[in-house]
């Protein structure tokens, strides 16, 4: 199997009926190689994003989130800093229970 055979089959495993259906004309063309690894590179990307996407796999950037407004007021008011790494709480719960 030579390079032009080689090519043709990979415009047929891309499903490019219309290159395919022309390659008489095409095959020589200095713009084919570069197109057909174009297209597969592009498709095993879009291959790539619709597969995580349907796993429903959550990517590392939206752990960084920043804390909401409420949640860092609690934590600023709730928490005090004595040392490094070693936050002491500042306030207790109290009992809700009527007696």
């Amino acid at each position: 199997m030579n390079d032009l055979d080689a090519l043709r089959a990979r415009a047929t495993a891309l499903h490019l009926h219309g290159l395919t259906a022309h390659w008489p004309e095409i095959a020589g063309a200095e713009w084919v190689p570069p197109f057909l690894a174009w297209e597969e590179q592009e498709r095993a990307r879009r291959s790539l994003e619709r597969r995580m996407k349907a796993a429903h796999v959550v990517m590392p950037t939206s752990w960084l989130r920043a804390p909401s407004n409420a949640r860092a007021r609690w934590e600023s008011n709730d928490l005090t800093c004595t040392g490094r790494y070693h936050p002491v709480r500042m306030i207790c719960a109290s009992p809700s229970a009527s007696f």
